[in-house]
């Protein structure tokens, strides 16, 4: 390889001309060692495979200049200053080597920023003085986290598949942590809902629907919640509806976020068994039952309340969308007949 060929491949780099001359002599020194060695000629003169590796390498030392001065990564410049102080010490086949693995370190190190980049591009979200949510962004980072909640997003296969959801926007992903740990991971679903459920005849609109679909903790386990952080959490994540144990056990539910359903609370129904409170929308019946009558002096206590939520479909028919309801469809139509509040509850929600 002649000096003029190394030159146009090491000319671009911000080098002074004493230091390129130097660089430059050094590689044609070795280079040329190389070239003169049997096997590296054929009839004609160096191989072609040869003079490809040459140049190749010569490229890798050029990005070890550069990146000596440039690169964000400190192991990266001490490395590309390494590679640069060997070039007289070692043959042509031991500096290529080198210089290959000095260009697979560069780029992870790329991927490593560009995940890094990615991860602190995510949004974090205060719940508390101790407790934050933050979003995941990179796969290295669900990795993490699948690792030290023992979940399934620790198999990188997995956490790839599910992040390309992330990255098209249909899901979201979310850490539940403290100062220290992670407590928890959740995932939103951005869901494509068509037509209004009110009006059958309707003009059909499409519209995006916010559905808190998993809330996984250690091996997961659901996460020990209190009803006023799982509230500040779907607030936090503007969630419209829930399918999660952890939020629906401690009656953490969307509808409650609303003052003017929230505020007063509805008068509780008796079934000669258990107290009732019903809350309702147009769609939705939130349902929470204590066998402990309530009195002028009871507080609302929703940590000894039994939950239940049920939808009203496009058929006007009630369903019940999760598995964890403490009153099942058959159930609360049997309150709609015996409690005259029930029934009242639900002509009217269906005639709204």
């Amino acid at each position: 390889m002649e000096q003029r060929e190394i030159d146009a491949i090491l000319r671009n780099h911000e080098l002074s001309y004493n230091e390129r001359q130097r660089v430059i002599n050094q590689l044609r020194q070795t280079i040329e060692d190389n070239e003169l060695l049997p096997q590296n000629r054929d009839g004609r003169g160096v191989r072609p495979s040869v003079r490809k590796l040459e140049r190749t390498t010569v490229k890798h030392v050029g990005s070890a200049l550069r990146y000596s001065r440039t690169h964000p990564d400190p192991q990266i410049r001490h490395a590309a200053k390494e590679l640069i102080r060997s070039i007289p010490h070692h043959s042509f086949t031991a500096l290529a080597a080198r210089a290959s693995a000095f260009a697979g370190k560069v780029q992870k190190s790329f991927r490593r920023l560009k995940e890094r980049s990615r991860q602190e591009s995510g949004r974090i979200m205060e719940v508390s003085p101790s407790v934050k949510l933050e979003e995941v962004r990179s796969l290295t980072f669900l990795i993490s986290v699948g690792k030290r909640l023992h979940l399934c997003v620790s198999d990188p296969s997995t956490a790839r598949y599910l992040l390309e959801s992330v990255q098209d926007g249909s899901e979201e992903f979310w850490v539940l942590r403290d100062e220290e740990n992670f407590l928890g991971l959740l995932q939103v679903s951005n869901e494509q809902t068509h037509g209004d459920r009110r009006r059958r005849n309707r003009k059909i609109t499409s519209t995006r629907e916010r559905v808190l679909g998993e809330c996984n903790g250690y091996h997961n386990e659901t996460l020990d919640l209190s009803q006023e952080v799982a509230s500040k959490i779907l607030r936090c994540l503007n969630v419209d509806r829930v399918e999660t144990e952890s939020f629906s056990q401690v009656g953490a539910f969307p509808i409650l976020l609303r003052e003017d359903i929230y505020k007063p609370l509805p008068e509780p129904l008796y079934d000669g068994s258990e107290w009732y409170y019903v809350w309702r929308t147009f769609d939705q019946l939130l349902i929470a039952a204590t066998t402990q009558k309530p009195t002028r002096n009871t507080q609302f206590d929703a940590s000894n309340m039994k939950w239940s939520q049920f939808l009203l479909d496009s058929d006007n028919e009630w369903g019940d969308p999760i598995c964890e309801n403490h009153i099942n469809l058959g159930k609360l139509i049997n309150l709609s007949i015996e409690v005259p509040g029930f029934h009242r509850v639900l002509c009217e929600v269906r005639g709204s």
